[in-house]
């Protein structure tokens, strides 16, 4: 573990197993590895193809395409004969950047022009999935069209903030100060959450880690017993959309290169 994933691990998830590795690793969590579940794969050349349109529900929320990470759910089959193909979003949401190359060509074109909300069924034709050489042991055949069909549950985009207006939100007293409001359902005990972090240090105005490089969202719990109890109070009630700065308080153990976390709430889940 490398970065944000061990900071967190040792100073707020004590305990617990998790899903992030430094960004030169494959994701893991809700976005697989390539060999694990279709839709993912190293980026290669595509020869020509199209995609063709089924239908489509217009989203209403944050485009798609000024995102910096989405969250997906995405449906896989193989169009000839219905055969389920392993979904990378079958754990959960589909955390990727959105011109993540794992993906393949057909969906980082398909969700192009979509919005939160938004839905769309679709086909894939093998250029723009597996080609000539199929996937999963036979799974995917040779030449097999692929339909998809894609929701987007969030996109988002690292909050911007100053070094100056954390430091005087850390002076403002308190153990969590809200940056940008959310909107929606807040985030109480019994939700999981889905959250980006930066780890910073305010007095060397550093960023010791960030989850938003490789859109590597961490799942949460508040009911955890791993979480800190100081950092359960600083999350409760954040809305999705919503970014807070969390102050580590002091006398807490861990890094102490690390005082405050800037976290960002993707999307709750009851």
């Amino acid at each position: 573990m490398a970065g944000i994933g061990a900071l967190v691990l040792a100073l707020v998830l004590t305990g617990c197993n998790s899903a992030l590795e430094s960004e030169a690793q494959p994701q893991t969590g809700a976005a697989h590895s390539a060999d694990a579940a279709g839709g993912l794969k190293p980026s290669q050349p595509q020869s020509a193809g199209s995609l063709t349109m089924l239908s489509e529900v217009v989203g209403r929320g944050a485009p798609v395409d000024e995102a910096t990470c989405l969250a997906l759910d995405v449906d896989l089959e193989v169009a000839d004969d219905h055969t389920p193909v392993p979904s990378p979003s079958a754990d959960g949401p589909l955390i990727v950047a959105r011109d993540d190359q794992r993906l393949i060509a057909g969906l980082r074109t398909g969700i192009e022009g979509m919005a939160v909300n938004g839905r769309r069924s679709m086909l894939i034709p093998p250029a723009l999935a597996y080609g000539n050489a199929g996937w999963g042991n036979g799974l995917v055949g040779p030449n097999d069209t692929l339909r998809a069909d894609i929701s987007v549950l969030w996109a988002g985009r690292r909050p911007s903030w100053t070094w100056p207006d954390l430091r005087r939100a850390a002076r403002a007293g308190g153990g969590a100060l809200d940056l940008v409001a959310g909107s929606g359902a807040p985030f109480i005990a019994g939700a999981t959450g889905m959250v980006m972090i930066d780890a910073v240090d305010l007095d060397a105005e550093s960023i010791e880690g960030s989850m938003w490089n490789g859109c590597n969202a961490r799942s949460l719990d508040l009911r955890s017993n791993d979480l800190a109890s100081w950092f359960v109070g600083g999350l409760e009630g954040l809305r999705p959309g919503g970014t807070r700065l969390v102050l580590q308080p002091e006398g807490a153990t861990g890094d102490h290169n690390v005082d405050a976390w800037v976290v960002t709430l993707a999307m709750t889940r009851d």
